[in-house]
């Protein structure tokens, strides 16, 4: 039986405040140790979005594989 491996992502995380101590904005950075490909969020909304998206993207092309994994063997 073929099973499909849950899609593991790793990035490097970097979260720094700008602005006043009372009320700072929260910027981030993610980095992929693999490719160091990178990106950066002038807020922590845009960058929770782009974590959603990289999970979903991940969570499919691991659904498509598994499909193909037993199409080839079935």
């Amino acid at each position: 039986m073929i099973t499909a491996s849950l899609p593991q992502l790793v990035y490097v995380v970097r979260l720094w405040p700008t602005g006043p101590a009372e009320q700072p904005a929260w910027h981030a950075s993610v980095q992929a140790p693999g490719t160091g490909e990178r990106h950066i969020f002038a807020d922590l909304e845009t960058f929770f979005a782009f974590v959603e998206e990289q999970t979903h993207t991940a969570q499919e092309q691991s659904a498509d594989d598994a499909d193909f994994m037993l199409s080839a063997t079935g």
